[in-house]
């Protein structure tokens, strides 16, 4: 005999039986004493069959299995295991993750701002994939659009995942490298995080994708609601104060590709607020500099803020930029600014678009202070030797300008150690400590020794 409706797993909600199926089940053979007096004696005090009884033993009944079935998701989500769980790479902040193209190993940035998955154009050449171009191009940080293409059948796989089908785009990512100084195959973006619950873990080195649909939070991390755009790009409201002291509030995108920045502000919203003119009129130090990305550079002016707030957790003096971008997303007018890893990293993070709000789990970095560079000294790197540091620009009234350094000295030795003996990461965590440096450098096939003197310039 049937005694009970299915359950209907993916939402649980069960499929009730009906009234007189429980007047049949509260009449047969004794149970124990719950189900006696909470069932059976209901129905002999009302005399057998009566509708109105038999209704609330139904309501009874129905939260009975409700009360059971939430407490088995519940455990059954919170011991969930993850679809993979995948070692990653974490350098200054940036996060590259292993993923395989049609079987090949490469390393992808986790992008959460990036709203296709993108493959280095020459990466896609090489693989011989099918493209179809693309006759506006792709816009990112920067006032320009990259040359780009639409994928067609490429697989890709993290770790034992096999993505399904998601956007991927072929775009000439090899600028980007060169200013970061490391090679970059590819984004991994936000389609995965469209899809799927995703947990990045900085300290530990590890990336884990869940299934939505089984996982539940089960940690003391403090939840933060996030709007999802249509391409799956997460976005946050934060608070903060400006270094007069004027509270404001905005909405921000969540760039995890972004590995340095806090806080970069969008030109429209910039300019709707005056915030520039505001600083500058209040004598608060301003630093010129440049941003770059994907559609090449823009014009950038770095300062500190008095204070973030996100969620519960203030942030005192963080430093940020003031984008004057033509072009591309810090031009867009529907958002405050990008929030960067600067800040997120700080947490782990656990990415639950799907249900439109993200878990904060505090780090060990939490009360690092905000230190950008100090020399005044801006790289790039040459694909053929990711190890060859020649500097790019110097920051006027740094310690690199006052020292003597120029644009095209290429490093040989910093604090004696050769420069093919580091790479970006420690490079740009020495010159972001106070105090005297030693540099040797090449200068049209001379080689020239200096010393800085370190010092914030914020």
């Amino acid at each position: 005999m049937r005694t009970g409706g299915p359950v209907n797993a993916r939402c649980w909600r069960p499929t009730w039986p009906t009234s007189r199926h429980f007047i049949r089940t509260a009449c047969c053979a004794p149970r124990g004493r719950r189900w006696q007096k909470e069932f059976a004696e209901p129905l002999r005090r009302a005399g057998g069959w009566n509708r109105d009884a038999a209704r609330g033993v139904e309501l009874r009944m129905r939260k009975l299995i409700a009360g059971v079935l939430w407490l088995c998701s519940g455990l059954a989500a919170k011991d969930a295991q993850p679809l993979c769980a995948v070692p990653v790479e974490v350098r200054g902040g940036a996060v590259f993750v292993p993923v395989q193209v049609n079987g090949k190993s490469f390393l992808f940035l986790f992008d959460s701002a990036a709203g296709w998955h993108c493959l280095n154009r020459r990466l896609a050449d090489d693989l011989r994939l099918t493209l179809r171009e693309h006759p506006g191009g792709a816009e990112g940080a920067g006032d320009g659009r990259a040359r780009s293409a639409e994928v067609l059948g490429a697989e890709l796989r993290v770790g034992d995942l096999q993505l399904p089908f998601a956007p991927a785009a072929a775009i000439d990512l090899d600028g980007v490298a060169a200013r970061r100084g490391e090679d970059l195959d590819g984004l991994l973006g936000a389609p995965l995080l469209r899809r799927y619950v995703v947990e990045v873990d900085l300290e530990a080195a590890i990336l884990k994708i869940y299934d939505p649909a089984l996982w539940a939070y089960g940690g003391a991390g403090e939840q933060l609601p996030v709007r999802v755009d249509s391409m799956g790009t997460p976005h946050l409201r934060v608070r903060f104060r400006t270094p007069g002291g004027e509270a404001m509030e905005g909405e921000f995108k969540i760039d995890s590709a972004a590995s340095s920045a806090t806080l970069m502000f969008a030109w429209p919203f910039t300019a709707r607020h005056g915030l520039l003119d505001r600083l500058r009129a209040a004598g608060v130090p301003l630093l010129s500099d440049e941003m770059a990305g994907v559609g090449g550079t823009s014009r950038m002016w770095y300062t500190r803020l008095a204070e973030v707030q996100l969620g519960r957790t203030a942030f005192e003096r963080p430093w940020a930029g003031l984008i004057e971008a033509k072009g591309g997303t810090l031009a867009a007018t529907e958002i405050a600014g990008i929030i960067g890893g600067g800040l997120m990293h700080r947490y782990k993070v656990i990415y639950d678009c799907p249900r439109g709000r993200i878990f904060l789990e505090r780090g060990k970095r939490m009360g690092d202070p905000f230190e950008i560079d100090m020399s005044g000294l801006r790289w790039t790197s040459p694909r053929e030797n990711r190890r060859e540091f020649r500097v790019r620009a110097v920051i006027a009234d740094s310690a690199a300008a006052r020292a003597g350094l120029q644009a095209g000295d290429v490093l040989l030795t910093l604090d004696g150690l050769p420069a093919a003996e580091i790479d970006r990461t420690a490079l740009g965590k020495r010159l972001m400590s106070p105090g005297k440096v030693r540099l040797t450098v090449k200068r049209e096939g001379r080689e020239l020794e200096f010393e800085l003197a370190l010092a914030r310039l914020l």
